[in-house]
């Protein structure tokens, strides 16, 4: 015999269990597994601070654009009180005799076809003053843009006056309008 032995079946399978254990404790599975978690908890952190991050974007947004509401408002209230210092308030809300004609007029100066039938008129009362409305019902026009320079007209060329309601229809080969403008008057 020489000096090399032969394995016996058990032996060999006890060896290759031996191997592949040792083979399976160089192998650091439970590495790869703490790693895996640590950038799955990762990924879940940086997803839970781009919501907030998203979430904080959005309130900043809405907040800028309260402030631009704000601003904007905060100039008209400017420009109107220094219209107040420059132009009498009595002249404003004294009774106009010929309002009805000024609103023919400048019907006809913003280029409608026809010059509006007359209003029906109504009064508010209040204490000191009433509110004057003055309702135009089936005003027709083919063009939208004279209709709706009619009643910018008139708020801006008779003082006061404001337009109270307005809703506009299509029509064939027309625009039909009504509009309700209104103002204060100071009863003496």
């Amino acid at each position: 015999m020489n000096g090399h032995q032969r394995m016996s079946d058990d032996d060999r399978y006890e060896l290759a269990s031996l191997a592949e254990a040792r083979a399976r404790s160089n192998r650091p599975g439970h590495l790869i597994a703490i790693g895996l978690l640590v950038v799955f908890v990762g990924l879940m952190l940086a997803a839970f601070a781009w919501r907030a991050d998203a979430g904080a974007a959005r309130r900043l947004d809405g907040a800028a654009r309260d402030m631009a509401t704000l601003q904007t408002q905060a100039e008209r209230l400017a420009d109107l009180r220094s219209r107040m210092a420059t132009s009498p308030t009595e002249d404003r809300y004294r009774e106009i005799p010929d309002i009805l004609t000024r609103i023919g007029t400048i019907s006809r100066e913003a280029g409608l076809d026809s010059v509006p039938s007359v209003p029906t008129q109504r009064n508010d009362p209040f204490t000191n003053a009433r509110r004057v409305n003055y309702t135009y019902t089936n005003v027709r026009d083919g063009s939208l843009e004279d209709l709706v320079g009619w009643t910018a007209l008139v708020t801006e060329r008779i003082p006061g006056m404001h337009v109270r309601s307005i809703s506009i229809r299509p029509q064939p080969n027309a625009w039909s309008m009504n509009v309700t403008f209104a103002r204060f008057e100071r009863l003496d």
